[in-house]
C-alpha cells in the first residue's frame, strides 16, 4: 500500500511540476507577445498620458469648486488636501503589471498556446513590426480625434440641456411657482 501511495505522490508532483513549467512557458510567451505586438508599450504610454492629465483635470475640479463655494482659510486647505489625496489614489490605480496580467488572462481565454506562438512569429516579422509602428503612430491621433469629437458633442448637448432646464424653470416660476416654492427650490 505504501508503494502505491509513493507512486501516486511521485506522479502528482511530476504533474504539478509539469503544469507549473507549462504555465511558466506560456507566461514567457505571453510576455514576448506583449512586447513584440506593442501592447506593453501601449499600456505604458496610456499610463503616462493618464498620469499627465489627471493633475490638470483635478486642478480644474478644485478651481471650479473653490470658485463655486468661495471657501477660504482652513476649508480651502482641506479641499486642497482632498485634491492631493485624490491624486495619490488615482495615479497608478491599475499598475501596468496588473493590467498586463489581466490582458494575459483575457488573451488566453481566446487563444491557444500555438496561436500565441503564431502571433509572436507574425509580430516579430518585418511586416508585423511595421504594423506595430503604424498602430503606435495612429493611436494617439485616433484617440485625439475621438476625444475631441465626443467632447464637442458633449459640450454642445450639455449647453442645450442647460438651456432647456433653465427655460423649464423660468416657465415654472413665471406661471406656477410661488415665492416660497422659488425660495425652497433654490435652496435645494
Amino acid at each position: 500500500m505504501k508503494f502505491y501511495k509513493s507512486i501516486f505522490l511521485a506522479i502528482f508532483i511530476l504533474c504539478a511540476n509539469t503544469s507549473l513549467a507549462n504555465e511558466t512557458l506560456l507566461q514567457e510567451k505571453l510576455d514576448k507577445l506583449a512586447v513584440v505586438s506593442g501592447i506593453y508599450d501601449e499600456f505604458l504610454l496610456n499610463r503616462q498620458e493618464l498620469n499627465k492629465n489627471i493633475p490638470n483635470l483635478a486642478q480644474e475640479m478644485l478651481n471650479t469648486y473653490k470658485k463655486n463655494t468661495n471657501i477660504k482659510g482652513v476649508y480651502e486647505r482641506r479641499a486642497y488636501n482632498a485634491y492631493k489625496n485624490y491624486l495619490t489614489k488615482i495615479q497608478n490605480a491599475v499598475p501596468v503589471k496588473e493590467a498586463t496580467k489581466e490582458w494575459y488572462r483575457l488573451v488566453t481565454i481566446n487563444l491557444t498556446e500555438s496561436e500565441v506562438e503564431e502571433l509572436i512569429s507574425f509580430y516579430s516579422s518585418p511586416i508585423g513590426q511595421k504594423m506595430v509602428k503604424a498602430n503606435r503612430q495612429a493611436t494617439p491621433i485616433f484617440v485625439n480625434y475621438i476625444t475631441t469629437a465626443e467632447n464637442e458633442m458633449i459640450e454642445k448637448e450639455l449647453k442645450n440641456l442647460n438651456e432647456t432646464l433653465n427655460n423649464i424653470s423660468d416657465e415654472y416660476y413665471k406661471n406656477d411657482g410661488t415665492f416660497l416654492e422659488k425660495l425652497i427650490f433654490n435652496l435645494f
